[in-house]
């Protein structure tokens, strides 16, 4: 996304077909939110 200078990018699957857009700040919240999950000790319920 640097590279291209966008905050989005289309997505498609894997036939080629668009289903929709990422946007940085997602992404970048997604990414973060599953370090800190990994990184979290795991609590049994």
């Amino acid at each position: 996304m640097d590279g291209l200078r966008v905050d989005s990018l289309p997505v498609v699957d894997n036939a080629g077909y668009f289903v929709g857009t990422v946007e940085r700040s997602r992404l970048t919240a997604s990414l973060i939110l599953e370090v800190v999950n990994r990184l979290e000790p795991q609590t049994a319920d």
